[in-house]
């Protein structure tokens, strides 16, 4: 699955001890880059059996303090996290008999639950590399297969939340560009047959392909009839527009009904 980053480094085990021991909030994560950080705390975390028991509620706690520190370093940590948790969840869609990955979903759910405020977590979903901001190491630590299928894991990742963490997704800024162009990309990964094969007996709560496509665009309508017309920009709102007149013209009306050009913000141009 990644390229890079194989072993944990002696500092974050020596952290994640602490994690488990309930005294996270009195040590600092160790200086590292955020990447790196994630990818240790990730692979010593599979270690030490997933999230079961007390320690799974340690770790719990560590996620909800690294986020009150309003620290952008571990936000960042976080967010890499949660890339490499889903990156495992679409493993578990590709390739079943990983039956040891099968945690990650729940991870997901936790890393969610901490980040959903953030503008940062959805970034990692971002088609474009140069779109990802401090996240574009995720494209580079990536197989190409895995990346083919973003959006798909997007979605199927997003569609297993409650319907509170995903109203508190829909406020968060730029979640309506990510979860429209990934709706875009996974209509063009349907309409090409590239949506991934269930090989096995699939997870008791995963979806059929064509199940999140159709969930993805009713979850979509409703996003767009929830969000202020200044959530885009004029350069998004056209993005959007071009991309999904050619796939969908409903979800294309939709955009041009409640965030046509009328309600555009012209001043988020100049922020992008």
């Amino acid at each position: 699955m990644l390229i890079l980053l194989t072993l944990p480094c002696v500092e974050c085990v020596f952290y994640l001890t602490i994690c488990s021991s309930q005294q996270a909030a009195l040590s600092p994560l160790p200086e590292a880059p955020a990447l790196l950080l994630a990818a240790s705390l990730h692979l010593t975390r599979g270690g030490q059996g997933g999230l079961q028991g007390k320690k799974g509620q340690a770790f719990r706690e560590t996620l909800e303090t690294l986020v009150q520190t309003k620290d952008k370093h571990c936000t960042q940590v976080l967010v890499f996290l949660l890339f490499l948790c889903v990156t495992d969840t679409l493993a578990t869609v590709l390739y079943p008999e990983e039956s040891g990955r099968l945690g990650s979903r729940e991870m997901c759910t936790d890393l969610l639950t901490v980040l959903v405020d953030s503008q940062d977590w959805h970034l990692i979903f971002k088609i474009q590399p140069a779109d990802q901001g401090p996240y574009q190491a995720v494209t580079m630590a990536t197989l190409d297969e895995y990346t083919r299928l973003r959006s798909f894991a997007f979605y199927s990742v997003l569609l297993e939340q409650s319907p509170e963490l995903l109203k508190r997704a829909v406020l968060c800024p730029g979640f309506l560009h990510t979860a429209a162009l990934c709706y875009a990309y996974l209509f063009k990964l349907f309409l090409d047959g590239h949506t991934p094969n269930l090989l096995a007996e699939p997870h008791i709560n995963q979806m059929e392909p064509s199940q999140i496509l159709d969930q993805a665009r009713q979850f979509l309508l409703r996003t767009i009839s929830q969000t202020r017309p200044t959530a885009l920009s004029s350069s998004q709102y056209s993005q959007l527009e071009s991309l999904c007149a050619e796939l969908d013209p409903e979800v294309a009306a939709a955009l041009s009904t409640h965030l046509g050009p009328a309600g555009l913000s012209q001043e988020m141009d100049f922020l992008l």
